[in-house]
């Protein structure tokens, strides 16, 4: 169960129990809401990738297969009740929009279901709505909240400013004595903290080397899948993931994207897949 303070933020993780948008925040085999959110946006990123430009692998899994199981990921985006992370999901989902394969009937599909969907869910998702107009309306981490805990962060980081205060001195330490750490709702939080200037110089040229990347070896629209998860994990914290571990994901993509132009030219080296 989790341990709640007064400021309504968790020092534990390991059931989910609270209430947001009307439903109990899922976080199926994990132990945060956020880290299944994290997964969902991710692995609906990379499969959605797969289904529009792996053609030879659509052909083996099946478009339905793929399709489900995009519409599955975004469903467990929104049943974790977490605002980073639809708009998180929003930012990586431009990546696969065009308007050079926009065909009508597609457009008028679609409007029809914002339509049916607005009518169907406008409790829900005027929740949704307000809280990311007013982040009082909605229980756990909100702007003041998030604005005290970078004021403590930039605190610390004061102490040692380029080196920081070591490996989970946020955790150990800050969180422990300031409760209104506990989650530390930012990538940028601890590494203010624990690692200083240093820290932030890292991720930022380590964002830089992925954007590189994946403007070499994958696509450039990607850049906005980087940003989306970039932008998830800036919000909201992402327990048991570490941002660094996006970078092994477009690794996948350039292979996925390499092994498809190869295999065109040789169909029959294509591994059956039963």
């Amino acid at each position: 169960m989790f341990i709640v303070n007064s400021l309504e933020l968790y020092s534990q993780d390991i059931i989910v129990e609270d209430i947001r948008f009307g439903m109990k925040r899922a976080q199926a085999i994990f132990g945060m809401h956020t880290t299944l959110g994290g997964f969902s946006t991710m692995m609906a990123g990379l499969l959605l990738w797969v289904r529009l430009n792996c053609t030879l692998y659509v052909k083996k899994l099946g478009k339905k297969k793929l399709s489900i199981a995009i519409g599955l990921m975004i469903i467990a985006v929104f049943l974790t009740g977490t605002r980073s992370t639809i708009a998180g999901l929003a930012v990586v989902l431009m990546s696969f929009f065009s308007f050079k394969h926009i065909k009508m009937k597609y457009v008028f599909i679609a409007i029809v279901s914002v339509v049916i969907g607005f009518m169907a869910l406008d409790a829900y998702l005027d929740k949704i709505i307000l809280s990311f107009t007013d982040t009082e309306s909605v229980g756990g981490s909100n702007t003041d909240m998030r604005s005290i805990q970078f004021e403590l962060a930039a605190l610390f980081m004061m102490q040692s400013p380029f080196l920081g205060n070591g490996i989970s001195y946020t955790f150990e330490y800050v969180a422990d004595k300031y409760k209104e750490m506990c989650g530390a709702e930012s990538l940028w939080i601890p590494i203010m903290i624990d690692f200083g200037i240093l820290g932030i110089t890292a991720i930022i040229v380590f964002i830089i080397q992925v954007g590189y990347y994946i403007k070499k070896y994958c696509e450039i629209r990607l850049l906005f899948f980087l940003l989306g998860i970039l932008v998830f994990n800036s919000l909201s914290s992402i327990p048991a993931f570490s941002f660094t571990q996006l970078f092994y994901l477009f690794v996948i993509i350039a292979f996925l994207k390499k092994y498809q132009e190869s295999i065109c030219n040789s169909p029959s080296s294509f591994p059956s897949i039963k």
